[in-house]
Parts: C-alpha cells; structure tokens; sequence
C-alpha cells in the first residue's frame, strides 16, 4: 500500500512514454498482488483504459484477460464493479474496429467476458458488436464473432434474449440474399454444435441450413 501514491503517480505522469510503459506492464503488478489487485489497481487501470493518447490504451488492452481474471479473483460472485470497464472497452473497440487484425485480437478477450459480466451486459453492449462484425467484417474476424455470440448466448438466462438472437441470425444470414451472409451462416452453424445439443441445433437451425441446399 505504501507504492500506491507512486505507482498512481507514474500512471497519470504527463509523460505518454510513461504512460504507455505503465499500461503496457500493468498486467505483471496485477499478477503480483494476486487477489489484492483489484482493491489497489482499480483507479489506475480505469484511468490507462480511457487515456487519450492511444498508444497507451493498446498496451493496457493487449493484455485485458489477465487484468480482469486477477480482478475478478478478488471480488465476490458480484459482478458490478467491473462494469465501469465497460463502456471504455466499447470505446475503444469503435476506435479499432476499421482495422481488422487488432479487432481480431481483440475479439480474444471476450471470451473470458461471461465470467466477469452480467448475462444482461452480454446482450445489451458486446453481442451488438459482435453482429456489427458479423455483417460487415473478414472472414478470420467474422468466424471468432460466430463463436463468441453463440458462447454468450449459450450462457444467457433470458430465454428471450436468446430466441431473439437466433431470429436474427437465421433472417439476417441464413434467409439472406447475399452469399457472403449466407457463408457466415454456416459458420454460425458450426459454431452453434459446438455450443449446444445436436437436438437443439436440429430444432432451432436445420430447417434454414436444408433450405441452403436446394
């Protein structure tokens, strides 16, 4: 405790070198304090993760996994203190998002994301970006975004939520008139047996997947 004020210190220097070695190790010092992490780092990574040099956010980012599992080490079964990260990670996806292997890198860190955030969080923010990339993407980016939706929605409870999501996958690409969506489709198809029964892949996606093949 007695290297908080210095550590903070360094983290908020006026110096963007500083700044960006700070973000780019910050990781390391999470792994260090363990399950204290979160209680003496938390000021400090919401600060790198909304820096306005981008230099600096590339490095916190980069090793995103590591931070928020050494947090979440720390914290109870609730899941609310972390969702003041959220809305810095969608920030800083917008800003990446037109080149497609940092997004694809990027992409990476959401799988740890149904163990840090409310199913609720899941839906509303990161699932539309994952559509976003579906639609309009590479091929590499818009298969990890097959894998990831259907993740999610395997761990949402909101059966709701979950019929919605399938609706928009079979009218969007499956019942598309783009070949390019209806390629993606198949990769959702895929991705959906690796996540649910073949029961349910039978019940929800067989009719549109035949159809395909007429």
């Amino acid at each position: 405790s007695c290297l908080s004020a210095p550590y903070k210190s360094l983290c908020e220097d006026p110096n963007p070198e500083t700044r960006r070695r700070m973000a780019a190790g910050f990781h390391e010092v999470c792994v260090i304090l363990g399950d204290k992490a979160y209680g003496h780092l938390k000021d400090c990574f919401l600060a790198l993760i909304q820096d306005p040099e981008f230099e600096v956010q590339d490095a916190i980012f980069a090793n995103l996994t590591v931070i928020l599992q050494t947090f979440n080490a720390g914290l109870s079964e609730d899941k609310q203190p972390l969702q003041d990260c959220v809305i810095p990670i969608c920030t800083y996806e917008t800003a990446i998002k037109g080149c497609w292997r940092k997004v694809y890198s990027f992409l990476e860190h959401f799988e740890y994301f149904p163990n840090i955030f409310p199913t609720d969080v899941l839906y509303d923010k990161f699932i539309p970006i994952l559509f976003r990339h579906l639609t309009q993407s590479t091929i590499e980016v818009k298969d990890r975004c097959a894998w990831l939706i259907m993740s999610f929605t395997r761990k949402l409870n909101n059966n709701q939520q979950q019929v919605e999501i399938f609706n928009r996958v079979l009218s969007d690409f499956g019942r598309s008139k783009s070949y390019w969506h209806r390629q993606t489709f198949v990769a959702c198809c895929l991705r959906c047996l690796e996540h649910f029964s073949r029961k349910f892949f039978r019940e929800k996606m067989i009719e549109t997947t035949l159809e395909l093949c007429k």
